[in-house]
């Protein structure tokens, strides 16, 4: 958790990179429990599922065209940090 890129946008858990960069063995320990069931379970859990999709401008044209715009999710970041530690190992 000490390695997220910072100035992320926070999903709805409102939990940024930032935080978890300055403190990251708190929130290794409050994490663990989650951690550890998506290992034996193989899956994110509930609580990491889902997000906000919200519109972006792209940074070119005008801001009254749609097509200047794209679509990101906003999802927690303690759960990417989890799922990019799983994934490799399930796709192995």
């Amino acid at each position: 958790m000490a390695h997220r890129k910072p100035f992320k946008g926070t999903g709805e858990d409102n939990v940024g990179s930032e935080a978890l960069n300055n403190f990251p063995e708190i929130f290794a320990r409050v994490y663990h429990p989650l951690a550890v069931k998506s290992v034996c379970l193989v899956e994110n859990p509930i609580q990491f599922k889902g997000g906000m999709v919200v519109d972006l401008f792209k940074g070119k044209g005008t801001t009254t065209d749609i097509t200047n715009y794209r679509d990101i999710m906003l999802a927690s970041d303690p759960g990417k940090c989890i799922a990019s530690v799983i994934r490799p190992a399930v796709n192995e």
